[in-house]
């Protein structure tokens, strides 16, 4: 997993769009669903949801408990 992979999956994670995503790290929305797909691919899932849910899994992100 790249670290622009990693930093837009966080960021979906804090619940942002792939709009926002793009806005906050100045790239375009397209850049953002490619690095997203490629993402997907390496977690073996189809969408963010399942993608958030495996890296918290495998503890590369905090549960959701952390952040409180």
């Amino acid at each position: 997993m790249t670290d622009a992979e990693l930093r837009i999956l966080r960021l979906l994670a804090d619940g942002c769009s792939r709009e926002g995503i793009a806005e906050r790290l100045s790239l375009s929305v397209h850049t953002v669903k490619s690095h997203l797909e490629r993402a997907y691919g390496k977690l073996g899932v189809h969408n963010g949801t399942a993608a958030v849910a495996k890296l918290i899994r495998t503890h590369v992100l905090p549960e959701a408990e952390e952040f409180l």
